[in-house]
């Protein structure tokens, strides 16, 4: 199905230009975009998402041989450093990539099971709607090469790869959204040859699995792939899972993910007999070095606020959002830490160093005594 849809969405030659990267400083930044803008990633969307155009299915040549259209970017990141070093980082590229135009949605997800497992500090996968892909190159080109990226991509190994949902009900901005719902994803490789590489169809092992997860009241998607950067049609890697890149030529991808209502609710799909026969089955068919099965809970790459303290906290797992009596909040970055900001009749308020400026107030170590609250 998905190999006609990307026939025509090719990448021509000398797509990649940030000239003054090497191959495999490149390999090391192109996944650092999976971060998103931050303040997309509670849950309310800084941006709305444009309609879908009519023809948001078709993957057509745009400028310059980039797919044309929406483009939906999952960037799965595998955390081998400590965790902390890894948030400190991406909190900070995520600062830069706010303000860059062509993301419109972004949702991260922290799992909770994988195949393989992660034996690192945990494994976090970024999704981000963008505007087309052409942004997503222009992004790139801004920010790649920066020291930033290049601190945040050495805590992680890095998968990327861009697609397109088959399925109109798909929208990211309510996929798997609540803390209890639970979302699963496939990034998988299957033989170029055989059984499963009838031309012109899906994995028949994937088919049956989606199928049988649709009876059993989980709710599938499928996905067209976009080539991406160098011209494969596949995913874009850095030190996946150290055993090198996907083989360009004798491997086929497909992408799934299926939402469940709870974690209770997947543990009971996945015991049914059909299922389970159906997932053994999927794994078996194929490429174990280079395929990817994460199960996932809704997170976000902010940083915290403390309300009590007034202190930064790097961990998403540390901050009560919306808790009655607690009141932390999210911000982009560390400097965006809530000060003491006093503005015109000596109003004092609780502002980001980027907001006092901009209502042209001035920092101040505490709220003076005579100051209005």
């Amino acid at each position: 199905m998905f190999d006609e849809l990307v026939s025509t969405g090719r990448v021509r030659g000398g797509v990649l230009r940030v000239a003054s990267a090497s191959a495999a400083g490149l390999c090391l930044l192109i996944g650092s975009l999976a971060g998103g803008p931050a303040s997309a990633q509670t849950s309310t969307p800084v941006a709305h998402a444009s309609p879908l155009p009519a023809n948001w299915r078709d993957l057509k040549e745009g400028v310059g041989g980039y797919p044309a259209g929406p483009m939906l970017e999952i960037a799965l990141r595998r955390t081998h450093a400590d965790k902390l070093e890894m948030f400190k980082w991406r909190s900070e590229f995520i600062a830069m990539l706010s303000v860059q135009p062509g993301p419109q949605v972004e949702r991260e997800w922290h799992s909770t099971w994988g195949l393989p497992a992660n034996t690192g500090a945990g494994t976090w996968t970024g999704m981000t709607w963008w505007e087309n892909q052409q942004r997503w190159q222009d992004m790139a080109n801004m920010l790649f090469p920066t020291p930033v990226a290049d601190k945040w991509m050495r805590t992680l190994d890095m998968t990327l790869i861009f697609v397109k949902p088959l399925d109109s009900g798909f929208d990211l901005r309510t996929l798997a959204q609540s803390d209890g719902q639970v979302l699963e994803m496939g990034l998988l490789a299957f033989p170029a040859s055989g059984a499963e590489a009838a031309a012109g169809s899906e994995p028949a092992a994937a088919r049956t699995y989606l199928d049988e997860l649709k009876k059993s009241g989980a709710e599938p998607y499928r996905f067209a792939i976009y080539p991406n950067p160098t011209g494969f049609i596949g995913p874009y890697t850095v030190a996946y899972k150290e055993n090198g890149p996907p083989d360009a030529t004798g491997e086929r991808w497909f992408v799934y993910m299926a939402t469940y209502r709870s974690e209770e609710a997947r543990t009971h799909v996945q015991s049914g007999d059909a299922v389970h026969r159906a997932f053994a089955a999927l794994t078996d068919a194929t490429v174990k070095s280079h395929s990817d099965i994460q199960v996932m809970t809704r997170t976000t790459s902010q940083v915290c606020i403390k309300k009590a303290t007034g202190t930064c906290s790097l961990d998403p797992d540390d901050c009560h959002v919306g808790v009655m009596g607690s009141g932390d909040t999210w911000a982009a970055s560390c400097g965006e830490r809530p000060q003491p900001c006093i503005t015109d009749y000596n109003v004092c308020s609780e502002l980001s160093a980027r907001t006092c400026g901009a209502v042209g107030g001035r920092l101040a170590d505490a709220c003076p005594a005579t100051a209005q609250p």
